[in-house]
């Protein structure tokens, strides 16, 4: 119990230092138009006053990147790879990978969510807005 209420705590002075006004769109796959074929596809914008956007070190996804060469089957690095921290109190709904976070005016895809016990979610994210 101790350990969660020091990691809301770090979370929070983070926020206060380092925080980022950031949007996040929950997509939801609706009814799908049996004549046309599609799905109708609808999203929920949530703002979030401060998300966390861990600074890039390049020199160490470089050196991951080339550890990962050595297997068969290579890693997935790629250079607009970033990390971020939510707090779960600024959160209304639950998000999954799929969906998108805006910050800065740039679009990013979550790919992968790590539930930090009950204080935050870490968020891995890849630049989806210049391919």
């Amino acid at each position: 119990m101790n350990k969660n209420r020091d990691l809301k705590h770090n979370i929070y002075a983070l926020k206060r230092l380092f925080g980022q006004l950031a949007t996040v769109s929950k997509r939801t796959v609706g009814d799908v138009d049996y004549i046309s074929g599609e799905q109708v596809v609808t999203s929920r914008d949530m703002t979030i006053a401060r998300v966390i956007l861990l600074p890039v070190n390049y020199s160490m996804q470089r050196n991951f990147a080339m550890f990962l060469a050595a297997f068969k089957y290579g890693g997935d690095i790629k250079v607009g790879d970033r990390e971020v921290i939510i707090d779960r109190s600024d959160l209304q709904d639950t998000i999954v990978a799929g969906d998108y976070i805006v910050i800065s005016e740039r679009r990013f895809e979550i790919i992968s969510i790590l539930e930090m016990d009950d204080a935050g979610y870490y968020l891995a994210i890849r630049n989806t807005q210049d391919e």
